[in-house]
């Protein structure tokens, strides 16, 4: 294999491991160790001349390959393994990779993969990504086609035709049409998750403050509300069997009741995942479009969503829920349950009690004067898990003070249930909006009352009141707080750490919202602002007419930009000759035009010239990398030399 082929076949290989990356990370390990040694095989056959794979043994692999791939899967066809499939092709591709047809294959095997990971994640990241990987195989097309001058040079051309593609590709992207949901119904989109399954049991809500995951982002039309009102309302657990709470016995409504004053009008963002809840600022006087509201003041999304979610909402940080509902008796403790210490202790606060308010007052006084602490790694509960965790451990994380609330409160006969959702959240300050994480989850009490209907109470204000104003970390003890950061970083590192990871967040989200959330529905109606209806003949006459001027205005930038610059690929060796040729015209020796190289130096030589041996190795040297194509970089770079060297005497007249 010739030089250059052999530096071909490093730059493919290089350009199809840099669209493979990300692949790596997703796909079964096998599947890379494959890649690896197909492609290390292919670099010894080309280095080491070892005898490349027959056409046989690479259709055995091949056949071998895929049905690995559908093994790995269970024998079932999804996205993974249409990948997996790709990707064995092109690992196995640089194998037969010794023609300049194989050559322009691998290339636009390698774009294709480039444009698979659109398939996993259309975040912010993969932009930068798929530019540098677009950048590097657009620079091996262009040396597999022009393999004189050097990479360096290919490299620089490709980076200037990407950044002329950019206006025709705003403008593809601002006026092709929008297609309606994920590509095939592949897309994952943006990783996020509710972090809520439908069922509430001690353990559940602490595992999730480990994780810091953006659960939804919020922008309020005014001034937010204070921390102590950020409470996010997801679901509510009404059945509880002992040790846990379900989530069941909701009733749709059209709107649900409740009455308060200053309503706070605010957009949620919710990060995709397969789940239909939504979360609202607790309490929600509104019901969003395709949502469905639930009489325990909970929404949810009427379809499964895979694509982040965006809903505008008004909630009141001051509630009534009105009268008592007819099926109260669903939240009072059935007699059958355990715990008996808890149900003593909740029959002797009724006995001295005038009313539920005094009720409550003695829970929360209990919870504060009895050494409870507030931790992520509480100890195992019992079969009695409320009587353990009230009389024994006293050590838990919030889903243990509210069900321990809830189940106290029931035993006195007041109705009560548990609200699972988030508290608090971070503002951004590059992008004017706040971050709810999966690691500000939360659950609290609600019990009802004739006067108020269902009231917030929440256990863990008189425990652990930081929790409530400064997050999760300031209520923790020290030696868990760095479990509730999402790094160890300290001092001043931490808050560059901190505003980089926010100005990134705002920027993924401008990314969203203006790009990923260009739908159909946003293209119509901005063509509708300049008069466009694209239901219409006429308005799609328009369209296309738009859409040839903004090409045609692109085309001419291009031009503009382009004109009086000299090409920025060129042939140094025709360069060089042509260099050579204009300084012997203009000593008076200049060549026909009909004339070669070879016939140039005998006229040369029949001149004897003062400079003839220099002008006549420069000509062989010229033959010998222009038709014999024969020859290093170095020796390229010889003859640039010998030609700038060049002076030729001028010949007498």
């Amino acid at each position: 294999m010739s030089r250059n082929s052999l530096q071909q076949l490093h730059l493919l290989i290089a350009s199809l491991a840099v669209a493979l990356m990300p692949h790596a990370f997703r796909l079964p390990v096998w599947v890379t160790v494959w890649c690896l040694a197909c492609w290390g095989w292919a670099i010894l056959c080309a280095r080491r001349q070892f005898p490349w794979p027959g056409a046989v043994l690479r259709h055995v692999l091949a056949i071998a390959g895929f049905i690995a791939a559908l093994a790995t899967s269970g024998f079932r066809f999804d996205r993974e393994v249409g990948t997996t499939i790709l990707v064995i092709m092109v690992g196995l591709k640089p194998l037969e990779t010794r023609t300049y047809r194989d050559r322009m294959m691998a290339v636009f095997l390698t774009y294709f993969l480039i444009i698979t990971n659109l398939l996993y994640s259309n975040a912010l990241i993969m932009l930068p990504y798929m530019l540098s990987a677009v950048w590097l195989t657009t620079a091996v097309l262009v040396h597999i086609n022009h393999p004189v001058g050097g990479f360096p040079a290919h490299t620089k051309l490709a980076g200037r035709m990407l950044l002329f593609a950019v206006p025709l590709a705003v403008v593809f992207f601002v006026l092709f049409p929008r297609i309606q949901g994920s590509l095939w119904q592949l897309s994952a989109g943006t990783a996020g998750v509710t972090g809520f399954s439908e069922r509430l049991s001690p353990g559940s809500v602490s595992q999730l403050v480990r994780n810091d995951d953006v659960a939804f982002r919020v922008q309020f039309s005014g001034n937010p509300p204070p921390p102590e009102h950020l409470y996010w309302r997801g679901l509510v657990f009404s059945e509880f069997d002992g040790r846990g709470w379900r989530s069941t016995g909701q009733t749709p409504v059209l709107q649900p009741v409740v009455s308060g004053k200053r309503p706070i009008a605010y957009t949620i963002t919710l990060e995709s995942r397969q789940q239909r809840w939504l979360f609202a600022l607790d309490l929600p006087a509104t019901v969003p479009p395709r949502a469905i509201a639930f009489d325990d003041h909970t929404l949810q999304w009427k379809e499964e969503r895979t694509r982040p979610l965006q809903y505008r909402m008004s909630s009141y940080p001051e509630f009534n829920t009105g009268p008592r509902p007819p099926e109260v008796k669903m939240f009072l403790l059935p007699g059958e349950l355990g715990n008996p210490k808890a149900r003593q202790l909740a029959r002797q606060w009724v006995s001295s009690a005038t009313g539920p308010a005094d009720v409550v007052s003695a829970a929360m006084a209990f919870f504060r004067g009895n050494g409870f602490a507030y931790t992520l790694n509480p100890p195992l509960l019992g079969e009695d898990a409320i009587d353990d965790f009230l009389f024994e451990t006293r050590r838990g994380y919030c889903e243990h003070y509210a069900s321990a609330l809830a189940f106290l409160m029931r035993s006195a006969g007041i109705p009560a249930r548990v609200v699972g959702g988030y508290l608090g959240g971070e503002r951004n300050p590059f992008g004017d909006y706040w971050i709810v994480r999966q690691s500000d989850a939360h659950a609290w009490t609600e019990i009802w009352s004739s006067n108020t209907g269902w009231s917030r109470i929440d256990p863990t204000a008189v425990v652990a009141p930081e929790r409530i104003t400064s997050g999760v970390a300031a209520a923790l003890p020290p030696n868990e707080r760095a479990e509730a950061l999402s790094t160890g970083l300290k001092g001043p590192l931490a808050r560059v750490f901190r505003n980089f990871t926010l100005g990134w967040d705002a920027a993924s989200s401008l990314w969203r919202r203006q790009v990923i959330g260009y739908t159909a529905l946003r293209q119509q109606r901005l063509f509708s602002r300049f008069g466009i209806r694209t239901r219409s003949s006429g308005g799609v006459f328009r369209l296309l007419a738009a859409g040839l001027l903004l090409t045609g205005l692109a085309t001419w930038l291009y031009v503009w930009v382009s004109r009086g610059r000299r090409p920025s690929l060129r042939d140094p060796v025709k360069a060089g000759y042509q260099r050579f040729c204009r300084k012997l015209a203009r000593c008076r020796v200049p060549r026909r035009p009909d004339q070669g190289p070879l016939d140039y130096l005998q006229t040369i030589r029949d001149l004897k010239l003062e400079q003839g041996e220099r002008a006549e190795s420069i000509i062989r040297l010229y033959v010998r990398l222009r038709y014999a194509q024969r020859g290093s970089n170095e020796d390229i770079r010889s003859f640039s030399r010998l030609v700038r060297e060049f002076r030729p005497a001028p010949r007498p007249s």
